[in-house]
């Protein structure tokens, strides 16, 4: 099956506010649209006019999404909860294993573990 998503966003820092807008189809016609807005600083900091869609709505988050999702290094997430938004913030930490082949001994002796501040 294809899927085929188009991405739309903008932002405006003098005002403090950007926006999102998505629409993916499917072979067979059907369509999902996803939009927001919002004001949050970091989101607005960012300053990223495509963004990154990890997830669609009403995909349930597992731990293999949870972990792709953190390793993105995604500063702020919002989850479809079953009465609200539940909004999530990243603390930019990664493993460092899905950028780098390193073995995670080899981490140790100097005195890291395998996730690192990875500053979007």
């Amino acid at each position: 099956m294809t899927v085929d998503a188009f991405v739309d966003g903008s932002f405006d820092p003098a005002v403090g506010r950007y926006a999102y807008g998505c629409l993916i189809t499917d072979e067979a016609g059907n369509e999902v649209e996803l939009c927001g807005c919002g004001n949050d600083p970091e989101g607005v900091k960012q300053r990223n006019v495509t963004g990154e869609m990890i997830a669609a709505a009403g995909d349930t988050v597992t731990r293999e999404l949870a972990e792709k999702i953190q390793n993105s290094a995604v500063a702020v997430v919002t989850i479809q909860g079953e009465d609200r938004n539940i909004r999530v913030l990243s603390n930019l930490m990664v493993d460092i294993r899905e950028y780098i082949e390193v073995d995670p001994a080899d981490l140790k002796k100097i005195g890291l573990g395998t996730e690192v501040y990875y500053p979007a």
